[in-house]
């Protein structure tokens, strides 16, 4: 019988359009936190050394107490108030579970030549490419469509048990096919996985030219050969209309197909295709919250194998 309760739980949840519940992680009080690294703590080019508390300063740089929620489809934090202007130390960062290491990170500035060690990064440019109360997780030199948190079981666990985990959105890349040889139509399927629901760009309603201002779009490998839209249309747009998102309500989908011209001669055969789903991240401060859900900010990689004639 219980099953059968918990089995109508669910029902009742996801058939309700307006269904607004908090999230079923309620934590048992694990509070996570970032810290700044002691600047003598660590090699500088080894962002995988496994630090103690020792290695960390004795004050958070960013508190449990400031976080709203943490969004694991994007890694991305989303803060009660905008960041105060902050020390960035000697250039590492951890987050941590009850001042325990999970994951050691890098500050990096765009303007910067360096090119910053593989690991977790954070932009410390506010404002410019996230909202000024959004801190968003970012990787480099890993796969671009994994981003490394998947790999760390204790990190999702770790959100998981501080209540602060929110789960986002699911994209799927469903097909490819060349509409001619040097343009390809591409279909996407973006679920909202969470318990509100939650905004995102929708093709249909803005136009697949101001889509692809703020995405490439699709692009291909095979082998070691990469083809790449570089002369397509698209429509500059500062700022996303509310009539060009889509509501989604917590366990709906939406499917899209986008056309995309401007490719070298494609190939024939089987290709790695990509696709990153992009997130409104030129908000301001405070925007994300809506009345009824919120808006989707990050970005979502994902790829699939397709064979073209």
């Amino acid at each position: 019988m219980k099953k059968i309760g918990w089995l109508a739980l669910l029902f009742a949840i996801f058939a309700c359009d307006e269904t607004e519940l908090d999230f079923p992680f309620d934590g048992d009080g694990t509070q996570i936190e970032i810290y700044l690294v002691k600047e003598d703590a660590m090699d500088y080019y080894n962002p995988e050394y496994d630090l103690s508390r020792n290695d960390l300063e004795a004050e958070p740089w960013m508190r449990h107490s400031e976080i709203e929620f943490y969004d694991w489809s994007a890694h991305t934090f989303y803060l009660k108030n905008k960041k105060t202007k902050r020390n960035y130390g000697g250039g590492y960062f951890s987050v941590t579970a009850d001042e325990e290491p999970l994951i050691t990170g890098f500050f990096h500035s765009m303007v910067s030549s360096y090119f910053p060690p593989a690991g977790a990064v954070i932009f410390v440019e506010d404002g410019i490419f996230y909202p000024e109360d959004v801190l968003c997780l970012q990787g480099f030199g890993r796969s671009l469509t994994k981003n490394f948190l998947e790999g760390k079981p204790e990190f999702r666990q770790a959100m998981e048990n501080s209540g602060l985990l929110k789960e986002g959105i699911n994209v799927e890349l469903l097909d490819v096919k060349k509409a001619n040889n040097t343009t390809l139509k591409y279909t996407f399927k973006v679920t909202n996985l969470d318990t509100e629901p939650i905004y995102v760009m929708d093709p249909a309603k803005m136009g697949a030219d101001r889509f692809h201002y703020y995405t490439n779009g699709v692009w291909l490998s095979t082998g070691d050969e990469y083809y790449q839209a570089n002369d397509y249309d698209s429509n500059p747009s500062d700022r996303i209309r509310p009539r060009w998102y889509a509501r989604l309500v917590p366990g709906k989908s939406i499917t899209r197909t986008v056309t995309l011209d401007g490719f070298k001669p494609l190939p024939s055969g089987n290709v790695t295709a990509r696709f990153r789903f992009p997130g409104d991240n030129r908000l301001d401060a405070g925007e994300w919250k809506q009345s009824d859900g919120r808006i989707w900010i990050g970005s979502f990689n994902t790829e699939a194998e397709f064979t073209l004639p």
